[in-house]
């Protein structure tokens, strides 16, 4: 399995990343029209959320997040704040998380994107974090 089929997996919340990643899990419930559009074989829609797309090393993360997403054929949004900027990137996903499938996010603050990400899970979204973890999260 290559680097971009784990990504996929574990955004989509079908690799359990630790034991503690495994417990939460039995906790989440896919939301149905996320299970619709799996059932269908449509492409699924992932959104990944970089704390900074203004810095150095975003240009090398949106551009692998899009062949990846042409390779395996679904949809993939490389979103972000420009700049440290936290509530940007929580309002961002807020007015983004009906339309996401999937959400991979690297946090501007741990403590300030938690609650949000919390509200991506109880929304049925999965949720993998990347770079920088959200342990006070149900991620």
């Amino acid at each position: 399995m290559n680097i971009r089929h784990v990504i996929l997996a574990a955004t989509l919340g079908l690799f359990p990343l630790s034991a503690h990643a495994e417990s939460k899990l039995a906790d989440f419930a896919l939301a149905p029209r996320i299970k619709a559009k799996i059932d269908a074989g449509q492409p699924l829609d992932i959104y990944v959320s970089y704390h900074d797309v203004s810095n150095e090393f975003a240009p090398f993360m949106k551009a692998g997040v899009e062949r990846a997403a042409k390779e395996d054929k679904v949809g993939a949004q490389f979103i972000g704040p420009v700049g440290a900027d936290a509530d940007g990137q929580i309002s961002e996903i807020e007015t983004l998380m009906g339309k996401m499938d999937g959400l991979a996010i690297s946090s501007v603050s741990t403590d300030a994107l938690a609650p949000v990400i919390d509200r991506v899970i109880a929304a049925g979204i999965p949720v993998v974090t990347f770079n920088t973890d959200n342990p006070e999260s149900k991620r």
